[in-house]
């Protein structure tokens, strides 16, 4: 028994370690480039409903999760415009987006008929792997891998040290040939993108639900995880 339940708390603590991993790689690459968005509280809301919603609407939990990264995509995208070419304010920009997903999910979940909260069918939320000792999420093999992934990305390719000049000298850069706001704003769409799929996986695979509280701050505990 004693063992059953080790094997629960880790398999647990795995998943539940999927949504502020996939935020944090995503924040850590747009860091890198020099942008700072608070608002992934918000992008992972949005797109834990709109991943839910797009894997019932196409019987697909694969469908799903793409919505859901499609949807942190474009988030990202308009931040990445108001920050980079049109010289907006981070913090701003990024409590808007915060304050905008948890009215617009709010007034969602009324609409489609329960208040605070959204099932979303069984048949639609992704298949774990069944290891014998527990079930696992596909997803979290996927996040190791691109953890690691990421961190090859930036400390040994040339994107990578184009991301980081970027981030710490933007005028250099300038200087060298690097389109500085295009690389800022595709920085910001990879980082919407990896937030979104975090959200995703929340609604499609882990909860198999949606709710105004689903995310629980795990935004703001990707952002502290980046800066330590």
């Amino acid at each position: 028994m004693e063992l059953d339940h080790l094997w629960g708390v880790l398999f647990g603590s795995l998943h539940a370690m999927v949504p502020i991993t996939l935020a944090a790689i995503g924040e850590t690459i747009e860091e890198s480039a020099g942008l700072f968005n608070i608002g992934l509280e918000g992008i992972l809301l949005i797109s834990a409903l709109s991943g839910a919603l797009g894997a019932e609407a196409s019987g697909s939990a694969l469908i799903g999760l793409s919505v859901g990264m499609g949807t942190g995509a474009l988030i990202g995208l308009v931040f990445g415009v108001v920050n980079t070419y049109w010289k907006g304010s981070q913090l701003i920009t990024g409590v808007g987006i915060n304050l905008f997903a948890f009215g617009f999910v709010a007034f969602m979940l009324i609409t489609l008929g329960a208040p605070g909260f959204h099932s979303v069918p069984r048949a639609v939320q992704i298949q774990l792997i069944p290891l014998g000792v527990g079930s696992l999420s596909p997803l979290v093999i996927v996040t190791v891998i691109l953890a690691v992934g990421v961190y090859w990305l930036l400390r040994r390719t040339q994107l990578g040290l184009r991301i980081r000049a970027v981030g710490e000298n933007p005028a250099a850069a300038d200087v060298a040939g690097i389109r500085v706001n295009a690389l800022r704003l595709g920085t910001a769409v990879a980082a919407g993108c990896l937030a979104g799929l975090a959200g995703a996986y929340l609604s499609v695979d882990w909860f198999g639900a949606v709710t105004k509280e689903i995310v629980a701050g795990r935004g703001f505990i990707a952002l502290a995880t980046v800066v330590f």
